[in-house]
């Protein structure tokens, strides 16, 4: 016995398809979890990691950095990656001036909301 699905087109079945998963992603909210982190020295060479979570309810959809208080014609810091990590986003910088430097971020965490 065919089931009742059988009666459409596969267009006809993508289409709905598309429209449901519009429609759910439209009720959804999307907000952005952000985190300012600073330190007042990194030493040369050293790497920090940090993480800004999702809250309970939530799940991650994408994220990102922004960098402070540097000049525009210095690259004291390299950032060596940036990915998604359990719940949030993290971010790895590696001091790369030779000296020790302060270290000013934010960190961002784009969420969706489960419930």
């Amino acid at each position: 016995m065919a089931s009742s699905w059988s009666k459409y087109s596969p267009c006809a079945l993508a289409a709905a398809t598309a429209l449901t998963l519009m429609a759910t992603t439209a009720q959804a909210d999307v907000f952005r979890v952000s985190e300012r982190f600073e330190r007042k020295r990194v030493n040369i060479d050293e790497e920090v990691s940090k993480t800004v979570d999702c809250p309970r309810g939530t799940t991650l959809t994408g994220g990102g950095y922004a960098l402070y208080n540097l000049p525009s014609d210095r690259i004291d810091f390299m950032v060596t990656a940036s990915y998604p990590f359990q719940d949030g986003w993290r971010v790895e910088i590696r001091n790369t001036s030779g000296k020790p430097q302060p270290l000013a971020m934010r960190l961002y965490a784009l969420c969706l909301s489960t419930e």
